[in-house]
């Protein structure tokens, strides 16, 4: 599963499910962050909002936030959470990788729950990044949280057993892993430190902190990073 399209299949065929799983996994490290440095009088972009884990939330505590992704089945999963807690949200179906939207349009973008590893391709990955920075206006804040593939020796490990599997793959590279859920197989990019900060910084992104995930995020990078 390399494209894009496998992907949005991949991501409508779990969206059900997906969005029981992250029902009452709202409130963590990344709301908590989200809070703190998300420009609440701003506009906020939710990219890669899937279910509307959060893009429902801040929604109720009066964020001007709107969500895009890539999957329709996602999109209806997060409508019709809306409906039940009674909020109108903004959602619409988008590309990550090329956004339509303007230039220097939001004021925060998230790109969380490791999404951006989700985005099959290291170029589209790179894409994301790029077009993040070009529809942030100046000043803008990215928070954006990635897996760290160099957390611990089983994670690096894992890795390495995954690579070496699958060498004649011209697609797979190093980082990524092929998962389970719910006995749908997906396939996802994780990040040494270098790897991203070279990615974000490829993107023109000034790099402003860098947060270890904790408990819930244990095996994540958080970046808060802006335009300058």
């Amino acid at each position: 599963m390399t494209s894009q399209v496998n992907m949005r299949e991949f991501c409508d065929t779990i969206s059900n499910d997906y969005a029981k799983f992250l029902k009452n996994k709202t409130k963590g490290m990344e709301f908590n962050l989200i809070i703190k440095y998300a420009k609440k009088k701003g506009k906020t972009l939710d990219l890669c909002c899937g279910t509307g884990r959060y893009l429902i939330p801040l929604t109720k505590q009066g964020y001007n936030i709107e969500g895009i992704d890539f999957s329709k089945g996602m999109i209806r999963e997060a409508k019709a959470f809306a409906k039940k807690e009674n909020i109108k949200i903004k959602i619409n179906d988008g590309d990550a990788t090329s956004i339509k939207k303007k230039n220097a349009t939001y004021d925060t973008i998230l790109l969380l729950g490791d999404s951006l590893g989700s985005i099959p391709g290291k170029e589209n990955r790179q894409k994301t990044l790029m077009e993040c920075y070009r529809i942030l206006k100046r000043r803008g804040i990215l928070i954006c949280t990635v897996g760290n593939r160099n957390t611990n020796l089983r994670f690096f490990l894992q890795h390495l057993k995954q690579y070496v599997s699958n060498l004649s793959n011209s697609n797979f590279i190093y980082g990524d892993r092929i998962y389970d859920f719910l006995c749908s197989k997906g396939i996802h990019h994780d990040y040494s430190k270098n790897e991203i900060e070279e990615s974000l910084r490829k993107s023109n992104f000034k790099i402003n902190k860098i947060i270890k995930g904790k408990a819930d995020l244990n095996y994540k990078l958080i970046y808060i990073c802006s335009k300058n």
